[in-house]
């Protein structure tokens, strides 16, 4: 899914944070973004994982009480669109075909630092950060 797609799901006013407003919103149990979310942050990668098979097994038991989308309009199109554009074109310029969905992954893991990552339009959400 690309980052403008992403947007369809959003519900600030005209899809675009303005000032100092609040840049989360809860996205509903059972709405399809939520199942989409859940089954996503559910799949299991074919790659081990860091943290042992333990970790797997804990996670795929633990319930999903609350996900909440981050929108912040400044955030997309300074950051994490050129990033996203980056990435498309370092596959242009290898001659592989980009496929929006499956070389990219538009999920993140919560963390204690939030104002951080919801407000700083710059560094928010780095990757590899």
């Amino acid at each position: 899914m690309t980052p403008s797609k992403l947007r369809q799901f959003w519900v600030s006013p005209g899809r675009k944070s303005v000032g100092n407003q609040d840049f989360l919103f809860d996205v509903p149990t059972s709405s399809m973004e939520f199942r989409m979310v859940a089954t996503a942050v559910r799949s299991s990668s074919s790659d081990a994982s860091a943290y042992g098979p333990t970790a797997r097994e804990q996670w795929s038991r633990m319930r999903l009480s609350k996900i909440q989308r981050i929108e912040n309009s400044m955030q997309q199109d300074g950051g994490i669109q050129s990033y996203y554009n980056s990435v498309r074109s370092s596959f242009e310029a290898m001659g592989l075909e980009f496929v929006p969905g499956v070389h990219t992954r538009w999920l993140f893991h919560g963390s204690r630092d939030t104002d951080s990552i919801v407000s700083n339009p710059i560094q928010g959400f780095q990757p590899l950060a």
